[in-house]
């Protein structure tokens, strides 16, 4: 249940997210991550996420958002 989904819907573990990242990162320097969260992601998830990524050492990471509907 621990999950994190990555590329199109692949469901991965922190650690293998975190294995990823770095192999990824390694072949490409210049990284950059998007994270998308839906109002069924629990926030720890993300939170998850962002501190793999910038404990590899991976600067360019954003959000991708939508327009809240009012």
């Amino acid at each position: 249940a621990n999950k994190i989904k990555l590329l199109q819907e692949t469901s991965v573990s922190t650690n293998k997210l975190t294995v990823l990242l770095n192999n990824i990162s390694a072949q490409n320097p210049q990284l950059s991550i998007h994270i998308k969260g839906d109002s069924k992601v629990p926030y720890q998830h993300i939170v998850k996420v962002t501190a793999a990524v910038s404990n590899i050492g991976i600067s360019n990471m954003g959000f991708i958002t939508q327009p809240m509907n009012e």
